[in-house]
């Protein structure tokens, strides 16, 4: 089996943003956190060439309800540590 991982940044924003009509160059101040995000593991079968289920593992609570809700999906495996 081989196996690689790489950490992806992801930032939540919002959709819309007030800013007085005519303006050309429109901001945002939000504060971004670059240790949010998730990481992700993708791992092959040698034998048989083909791609096991990825692995997708978040910051949380190992065991808690975010982790149970996402038992059933069958597409990868996510899990979720305290730490990456």
């Amino acid at each position: 089996m081989v196996a690689d991982e790489t950490f992806t940044c992801f930032h939540k924003r919002t959709s819309r943003i007030l800013v007085p009509s005519g303006e050309n160059c429109v901001g945002s101040a939000a504060k971004i956190n670059e240790k949010e995000g998730c990481t992700l593991m993708v791992t092959m079968d040698l034998l048989s060439s083909s791609l096991l289920r990825t692995f997708i593992i978040f910051t949380g609570k190992f065991g808690k309800n975010l982790m149970k809700q996402w038992q059933s999906y069958k597409d990868s495996i996510v899990l979720f540590t305290s730490n990456h």
